[in-house]
């Protein structure tokens, strides 16, 4: 069984999305009909306003989550944290899913307690190498004729 440590990087893609899909979101507020129910505009105001505050706070967390860690992990999906508080061994699932340019990883963990987590990994990342990897590790998880 081969083992392999990736390193993980901070992503720059990912504050790149996060900035789109917050002003998407907020450009959609402003798209709406004018004159649908009274104080429409008020509405569209605070909306847009605690909008901007959840994205403000969802790019503070972004950046506080972004940091530099690696990882062991094995083909058949094992994962250990090398350096990070998460000693404890997890196991790549098959509801981890290979998007473009972005993988979403589902970890369980194999010591009874503790919840599993998504953690979506970037291209910009890890090498090209280890994104094959990882890739390669979720096709593994989600076996024959399970690709979709």
């Amino acid at each position: 069984m081969l083992k392999y440590r990736i390193e993980f990087s901070p992503s720059r893609k990912r504050y790149i999305y996060l900035l789109v899909l917050y002003a998407l979101l907020l450009l959609s507020l402003f798209s709406w009909q004018q004159g649908i129910f009274a104080y429409q505009l008020w509405v569209q105001v605070f909306s847009a306003l605690l909008l901007m505050l959840l994205g403000v706070r969802a790019l503070g967390e972004s950046r506080r989550d972004n940091q530099l860690f690696a990882a062991v992990i094995t083909e058949p999906g094992e994962w250990v944290y090398v350096d990070h508080a998460q000693q404890s061994s997890w196991q790549l699932s098959g509801r981890s899913r290979i998007g473009f340019g972005v993988l979403w990883l589902h970890l369980e963990p194999k010591i009874a307690g503790r919840k599993a987590h998504w953690l979506w990994v970037f291209n910009d990342q890890v090498s090209v190498q280890d994104y094959r990897r990882l890739c390669r590790c979720i096709l593994y998880q989600q076996g024959p004729g399970q690709t979709g």
